[in-house]
């Protein structure tokens, strides 16, 4: 049977595409945890798949999806938080350790940094007094 028409009018309204329906369950919360959106994000962004592709395959938008980006690169895993991630009772004692360590650890390394830099001003003073330059 011959068509009629114009070819692209075929290509756009014979064969519909059939998306996936998802609802809020517990495979795909209609309010993802920062961990779901974490995994997209990564495999989106770090691990180069492609974001229509990823949105079609969770169920996300590209829209949410790149929400989510802005948002982790402006504030951090923090801003991809709902309130639903966050318990009633705030944030209890404990639950910060990992930063606390991280605290830690980054202090340290600034000390160290600053003993460093004390040093080279140190070294710096010493050439410049050898060599004449410093009365």
């Amino acid at each position: 049977m011959a068509r009629k028409g114009h070819p692209m009018f075929f290509f756009f309204f014979e064969t519909p595409k059939v998306l996936k329906r998802f609802i809020n369950t517990a495979n795909h919360p209609l309010r993802p945890s920062i961990e779901t959106k974490l995994e997209i994000l990564h495999r989106c962004l770090e691990l180069g798949e492609n974001v229509k592709l990823e949105s079609e395959e969770t169920g996300y938008t590209r829209g949410s999806i790149y929400t989510w980006r802005r948002r982790y690169i402006k504030k951090g895993r923090l801003a991809l938080m709902n309130s639903i991630d966050i318990s009633r009772d705030g944030l209890k004692e404990g639950s910060l350790e990992a930063s606390q360590e991280e605290l830690e650890v980054l202090k340290q390394k600034m000390h160290d940094m600053q003993l460093e830099m004390d040093i080279l001003k140190e070294t710096i003073a010493v050439l410049k007094k050898a060599q004449g330059i410093i009365p």
